[in-house]
């Protein structure tokens, strides 16, 4: 019998933060699921964790599978690996230091199957393991355009509050790079689905940790994120080329051009990342950033105060 979902697991230093996960995974109320959790080659305990509380969960243990990679990989790849690996009709991700509602799968996969749905996205709560933030971003699922625009303008595309249809897997080319590879994913995804949905329930709960390497600040760290985001886009936007879509997006394209752009806006009081932020995307500079609706405000602002060498002084 088919497994009705696959729910994927990456496993690299969260020794701190892999049991409130496990449970929150074995303790769902849906019964047919597949476990996947990848170690990436983890440096501390938390496959033995893992392990030791898998024991507790009788029900789970043939309905799980840890999977180690032969060496440090990162997260796109190893999600990419787990995609390959599931056998459930639909795929989940779930990050190591997060954990979700025990009926979360059962309400994504009831709502899904009876309306047959190929996405079904789901609001959340972002945490500091104390306090939850509830985050509701609202999406216009009515076409793939309304829907590709707000989640680019709104930055909505986490792509473990997105259920999809294993199916879809299958036609995308998936992302490398450790930065904006979420957005590259999401993006592909939408284009192959057909229908949406949107469960207004926060059903996951996202932990903001504010000591991973995701949010460490030094030059090098910051460079190394620019560059990553770069490559992501250009992904996305070799994706559009291919699907001749660059015309129908070229206003989402000037954005994802920005964002990269504004990874590296704060370093500019120094004139060689000026000069590397100016040179970023050049023909942004023919474009008039102010006026144009499909970029967020703040975004904007972002352009003109590095243009006007003020960004330190409004974003201080």
């Amino acid at each position: 019998m088919e497994n009705k979902v696959s729910v994927i697991v990456p496993i690299y230093g969260v020794e701190k933060y892999i049991e409130r996960c496990a449970r929150s995974l074995f303790e769902q109320t849906l019964d047919n699921i597949e476990y996947i959790f990848i170690d990436d080659c983890s440096p501390d305990n938390s496959v033995c964790i893992l392990k030791n509380i898998l024991n507790e969960y009788a029900n789970r243990i043939d309905q799980t599978r840890i999977i180690s990679m032969p060496e440090n990989c990162g997260l796109p790849v190893v999600r990419m690996h787990g995609a390959k690996l599931a056998t459930g009709k639909y795929i989940a991700f779930c990050d190591s230091d997060d954990w979700v509602k025990p009926d979360t799968y059962e309400k994504f996969y009831n709502c899904a199957e009876a309306n047959n749905y190929d996405i079904v996205f789901c609001n959340y709560y972002k945490s500091d393991g104390k306090v939850h933030e509830q985050i509701k971003k609202e999406i216009n699922i009515t076409t793939k355009e309304t829907l590709l625009i707000d989640i680019s303008q709104k930055a909505a595309w986490t792509i473990w509050s997105a259920f999809v249809k294993r199916e879809l897997y299958s036609h995308i080319e998936f992302p490398t790079q450790n930065n904006g590879e979420d957005f590259a994913t999401l993006i592909q995804l939408i284009h192959y689905a057909q229908t949406f949905h949107k469960i207004e329930e926060p059903l996951y709960y996202y932990y903001h940790n504010s000591e991973s390497i995701t949010n460490t600040r030094s030059i090098t760290a910051d460079l190394n994120r620019y560059q990553q985001l770069i490559k992501n886009t250009e992904l996305v936007i070799g994706f559009f080329k291919k699907h001749k879509k660059e015309d129908d997006y070229k206003d989402l394209i000037i954005l994802y051009k920005l964002y990269c752009r504004t990874k590296i806006s704060h370093l500019t009081t120094e004139q060689k990342y000026y000069k590397l932020w100016n040179e970023t995307y050049p023909e942004l500079n023919l474009y008039n950033i102010l006026t144009n609706s499909k970029i967020p405000l703040r975004t904007r602002l972002h352009y003109i105060a590095v243009r006007l060498k003020l960004y330190n002084y409004i974003f201080k």
